[in-house]
């Protein structure tokens, strides 16, 4: 699907809902989950703590990425 795809479209998709991110990865955003559920005495859904920071941190996310990139083309 394109990028600039109206907003209509790109909510109703359903193939293309996993996202790789390496087992590495995985492991790490599981112990968070494990933590906060822990921590909350709460059963948390890595899911949920994805959307969460998605939520939360990915405007910031994106513009520091983007700043980055340039950076790295500018080297």
């Amino acid at each position: 699907m394109a990028i600039n795809a109206p907003p209509e479209k790109r909510k109703n998709r359903t193939s293309d809902n996993v996202i790789y991110i390496g087992a590495e990865r995985k492991d790490r955003i599981d112990q968070m989950t494990i933590e906060i559920s822990y921590s909350t005495k709460k059963k948390v859904s890595t899911a949920r703590f994805f959307q969460f920071l998605i939520d939360h941190y990915g405007e910031n996310a994106k513009n520091e990425f983007i700043e980055a990139i340039i950076k790295s083309d500018d080297s």
